[in-house]
């Protein structure tokens, strides 16, 4: 999907390796700061730089709030030689595995890009509120633990963490499009996809959400209803916050399910 996109633009319409350092309002244009770039002036900023933005404090007072799950991810490389007895639970590379237990869960993608990805989520331990109990530049660390957290699962899923040499550790984090947004703003300015609504996974509406706030603005932007460019913004605001928080909450709900004692994948999506 990304090439499909990107090669819809015109040429040199996206340029790589900019990080936004600085925003400033001077003389009725915004003035783009880079590192180990020139400055850019522009008339119009749409902050699409992921839940961490530098961009969204010009947009809304909303602050980025773990939500108390903690997220695990692993690769596995030649899967059916290091770890074969899980890799025959997944039928090779035929299905992805899902499986929970005490309110941990496992999901399994046998053939990600030639490798075995997976993703362990589990409600975090209260003295982690502040920086994570794990040092994810010690992957011997992070297989030790997760071999005790898996200690009542089959030995199968030891040996899927005993295979893994590189972790990615991810606090599962929402910015709530619940509060307000700023109302008076120094020029037309305004947020898309993680940006403005930042969630956790659990529902699988994050890129959705964002797709659809490239539309939205987009036609608001460009249908030629508004007289200004700050009254687009404001109906495509009006009309995000809607779906955003509708997802947000369905994310919500989903992340508590999976964090009981007594989720099953199996009962959650069986009819």
């Amino acid at each position: 999907m990304r090439q499909l996109l990107l090669a819809s633009l015109l040429p040199g319409t996206v340029v790589w390796n900019r990080q936004l350092t600085s925003l400033t309002a001077q003389q009725g244009h915004w003035v783009l700061r880079f590192a180990r770039q020139a400055a850019v002036v522009a008339d119009v900023v749409i902050g699409a730089n992921g839940g961490l933005s530098s961009v969204w404090p010009y947009v809304t007072d909303a602050e980025v709030l773990a939500t108390g799950t903690f997220i695990i991810q692993g690769e596995v490389r030649e899967p059916a030689r290091t770890c074969p007895d899980i890799y025959r639970l997944c039928g090779g590379t035929t299905h992805i595995l899902m499986s929970a237990h005490q309110g941990v869960s496992l999901v399994i993608n046998p053939d990600n890009n030639g490798t075995m990805a997976y993703g362990v989520t589990f409600k975090q331990p209260a003295d982690w509120q502040q920086e994570p109990g794990l040092d994810f530049r010690d992957p011997a660390g992070i297989r030790d633990f997760l071999v005790g957290l898996f200690a009542q699962w089959s030995e199968e899923y030891r040996q899927l963490f005993r295979a893994t040499s590189v972790f990615v550790g991810l606090p599962a984090r929402l910015l709530s499009v619940a509060a307000p947004w700023q109302p008076t703003r120094p020029l037309p300015i305004t947020l898309v996809g993680d940006a403005a609504h930042l969630m956790p996974p659990f529902a699988g509406k994050g890129v959705n959400t964002g797709l659809r706030d490239a539309l939205v603005l987009a036609n608001s932007l460009t249908s030629g209803t508004f007289a200004t460019v700050e009254e687009a913004i404001r109906d495509y605001e009006q009309q995000m916050v809607g779906y955003a928080q509708a997802a947000q909450q369905e994310t919500s709900v989903n992340e508590a399910a999976l964090n009981h004692p007594s989720f099953s994948f199996k009962n959650r999506f069986t009819r």
